[in-house]
């Protein structure tokens, strides 16, 4: 049996690179506007503002100055992440599914590792029981990731394979996650 990690374009939890991030371009220094130049930040005329350990403001952890090209760097990577997570709310309809997605109460014996939601999923999570080896599970609206025509769980292993199930179904879901941990468990012991 193989882990879900070793599964190339399954849909399930594994190595997923990282997007390539392009470097800024130095001389947008003067485009870029960090919290520290915005007008009326709340104190009162002379004071100055406490400093902060924060990239946006040009520290880091241990207080050390960073360059200007770290700077912009890192302050472009925080507008693009904000951005980008803006229009990802916007695209997978996340304040519906908010509504919509059902509780799901699981056995007191399972261990479960929320993930974030890559490849299109809506939804991800691991499901560990005993071992190291764990039920990857997630939730597909768009059919993104396989074709159902309705928001669907899928789960691996399954059977030998993966199992799918409506939404709303979590009577059927939690019976393929336990499926899937008991086939873990038997591959854990040969």
């Amino acid at each position: 049996m193989r882990d879900p990690v070793d599964l190339p374009n399954r849909g399930h939890a594994g190595n997923v690179p990282e997007p390539e991030m392009q470097e800024p371009d130095v001389e947008q220094e003067a485009e870029v506007r960090g919290p520290v130049d915005l007008p009326n930040r709340g104190y009162a005329g002379n004071v100055p503002e406490p400093e902060m350990q924060d990239p946006l403001r040009g520290t880091r952890s241990g207080g050390d100055k960073m360059s200007k090209e770290v700077k912009i760097r890192d302050h472009n990577k925080y507008m693009e992440r904000i951005t980008t997570y803006c229009k990802m709310g916007e695209i997978f309809e996340w304040d519906k599914w908010i509504k919509e997605i059902p509780f799901i109460k699981f056995p007191r014996t399972w261990k479960i590792k929320f993930i974030p939601p890559f490849n299109g999923a809506v939804v991800r999570f691991l499901v560990s029981r005993k071992g190291k080896n764990n039920v990857s599970v997630y939730l597909d609206c768009y059919d993104i990731l396989g074709f159902m025509m309705k928001p669907y769980w899928e789960t691996y292993p399954y059977e030998g394979d993966c199992g799918r199930c409506e939404m709303n179904d979590i009577p059927e879901l939690l019976r393929m996650i336990k499926r899937g941990l008991n086939e873990i468990e038997k591959e854990e012991i040969k």
